[in-house]
């Protein structure tokens, strides 16, 4: 299972974002799916590997009420912490420089997959890297 993803950014800044401990990932979770609360949505149709194949229309609403949601925010940099932009914490001022601002999507959609999938039962969004973190039928978890 990953425990980092190092990304370069729009501006060559060298990205690395760490796994957020247990904690910090289940708020992360949480303010998600309070954020989603009442939205249909088709999460097995949902790739996140595969993001581009995905009808904007279907999903629309849940990205805005997940990309409004203060709280998302909060846990979203909190599961930061231990992640750096060219070798400086990232923290909600590292976006103040303009230059940086193209990263924040990637960084926090990178945030997201990172922590949450290994929570995802196997083809919980479709063929997405949920199968390969999700133990196999019948398999202890050890």
């Amino acid at each position: 299972m990953e425990n980092k993803k190092e990304l370069t950014g729009a501006n060559g800044a060298k990205i690395i974002i760490n796994v957020a401990l247990f904690r910090e990932t289940v708020a992360l979770k949480n303010a998600i799916s309070r954020a989603l609360k009442g939205i249909k949505f088709d999460f097995k149709s949902f790739d996140l590997q595969n993001m581009s194949s995905l009808n904007v229309e279907e999903i629309i609403e849940p990205i805005l009420s997940v990309d409004s949601s203060e709280e998302v925010l909060k846990c979203l940099f909190k599961c930061l912490k231990k992640s750096n932009y060219d070798g400086e914490k990232i923290t909600e001022e590292t976006f103040d420089d303009p230059e940086n601002r193209a990263d924040y999507y990637p960084i926090m959609i990178e945030v997201i997959r990172l922590n949450l999938l290994p929570f995802a039962p196997r083809g919980f969004f479709g063929s997405s890297e949920a199968t390969k973190h999700a133990p196999k039928k019948n398999q202890p978890l050890t």
